[in-house]
């Protein structure tokens, strides 16, 4: 599995799986530097699913599959404890750090919660520091799991993870799975 793999093509695949984020769709259509894809739209023709995160997109209908990603845990990253969000103690107000694509809809998931986060984006891939994850009040932190890789060697004390899962359709699980079976026939 790989996270912004499509445009590497000397790298092996059996299955191609795009993710499109529902809420902002394609942008301008334009490619990197002039627009935010890394791909022209027509090369979602040649992978095998289109799964659109969040609302459905309104760019592009053929072969899209709709899902959802849900809060389902904090993980207190230095000592690995996990609590379900009804367990939170550590208050409403909580900086929330990201270094995601779409770091608002990482915010709007904790106002889901009950909290008020203080967003502090960062760019998509960033390569963390402890000084950007420390400041000069006794909030707690919440960062994405995708961030929390590059951040346990931190081990700060009040660093914490939203675990999400996303829920994906009947159809679309059963759709994969025979696509699975046949890649397993084959080889």
């Amino acid at each position: 599995m790989s996270d912004d793999g499509l445009q590497h093509y000397r790298l092996p695949r059996d299955i191609e799986l795009v993710v499109v984020d529902g809420e902002r769709g394609f942008g301008n259509r334009h490619c990197l530097p002039a627009g935010p894809l890394r791909e022209p739209v027509t090369r979602l023709e040649e992978v095998d699913f289109v799964l659109v995160n969040g609302s459905e997109s309104t760019d592009h209908k053929d072969n899209q599959d709709v899902f959802q990603l849900l809060p389902i845990a904090l993980r207190h990253l230095k000592s690995g404890t996990v609590i379900s969000p009804q367990q939170w103690q550590g208050g409403k107000r909580v900086h929330a750090v990201a270094g995601i694509g779409n770091p608002q809809r990482f915010a709007r998931s904790l106002k889901t919660l009950g909290l008020e986060p203080i967003l502090h984006p960062l760019p998509d891939h960033h390569v963390f520091t402890g000084e950007e994850l420390s400041f000069d009040d006794d909030l707690p932190v919440i960062i994405t799991a995708k961030d929390a890789v590059k951040c346990a060697q931190f081990g700060l004390d009040n660093l914490w993870v939203l675990d999400v899962t996303a829920v994906l359709s009947s159809d679309l699980l059963s759709r994969l799975a025979k696509r699975v079976a046949t890649l397993k026939k084959s080889n």
